[in-house]
């Protein structure tokens, strides 16, 4: 089990957040939190085959159709 990010990172991704939900409020964009997996597609790749899975701690997905009820399939548009 990882430990606990630092408060002060608690804090930056608090108003970046916040910064992104008011930029991105009548846009098609959604913002994410970790957990939520992103699969990184690869190339030549069955979907039963993908194992790339990451946990950014903010994702902002403006590709409606990336997203499924569990994850972003492939990059997000901005991921920190």
């Amino acid at each position: 089990m990882s430990p606990a990010h630092s408060r002060r990172r608690q804090q930056v991704l608090r108003e970046l957040s916040t910064a992104f939900f008011v930029f991105l409020r009548e846009k098609e964009c959604e913002v994410f939190f970790a957990p939520f997996d992103v699969r990184l597609l690869v190339d030549n790749k069955q979907e039963n085959d993908i194992n790339n899975v990451v946990q950014p701690d903010l994702s902002i997905v403006c590709d409606q159709e990336k997203l499924d009820d569990k994850r972003c399939n492939g990059s997000p548009d901005i991921f920190m």
